[in-house]
């Protein structure tokens, strides 16, 4: 399940912005790596991003801690609960 590349193809909520994300997983025995890459506009100008994600897998479920680079920086870091 976690390996491949998948899009974002149906969003409840969101702008059009959010579809057609792609998201890549790699596993490598409990590891799990995401690295998702986007594209959203501000105003007139476009940027696009990608979150990096890395997590160990327990019980099915893998808290993931992240961190999102825009043109190159790091913007900012998710850590589980």
């Amino acid at each position: 399940f976690f390996s491949g590349t998948w899009f974002v193809t149906h969003a409840k909520n969101g702008s059009s912005t959010i579809l057609c994300r792609e998201i890549t997983l790699t596993k490598n025995g409990d590891t799990v790596k995401s690295d998702t890459k986007g594209k959203f506009k501000q105003g007139k100008t476009k940027s696009e991003y990608t979150v990096h994600c890395t997590g160990k897998e327990k019980k099915g479920k893998v808290p993931f801690k992240c961190t999102r680079e825009e043109a190159g920086k790091k913007t900012f870091e998710l850590l589980p609960n």
